[in-house]
């Protein structure tokens, strides 16, 4: 298969797809942290993760929406940033 043909990209948007898992945390591998990098990602306020989420979702979102195909725009926008709401109900739910 010649990288960058039309059945590459296929290959690729259907790879990525059907491999495709909603987020569950509970279910996410998480590397183990000593108590200096514990702290440091603890330090981050709530409202900078959520604003980093926020600002990842516009950049994928307009990056999705140049692309001309369909198929390989569905494969970009798939995941776009769903942990977004719930980084959001748990804000509100802190204030």
């Amino acid at each position: 298969m010649k990288l960058g043909s039309v059945e590459h990209k296929e290959l690729f948007c259907r790879s990525f797809t059907e491999s495709y898992r909603e987020y569950e945390p509970e279910y996410l591998p998480c590397p183990d942290l000593d108590d200096t990098a514990l702290t440091s990602l603890r330090s981050i306020p709530l409202r900078k993760k959520v604003d980093t989420e926020r600002q990842a979702g516009v950049i994928v979102s307009r990056y999705a929406a140049t692309v001309s195909t369909p198929l390989l725009q569905t494969a970009i926008a798939l995941p776009t940033f769903e942990l977004l709401p719930k980084l959001e109900t748990v804000e509100r739910a802190s204030a």
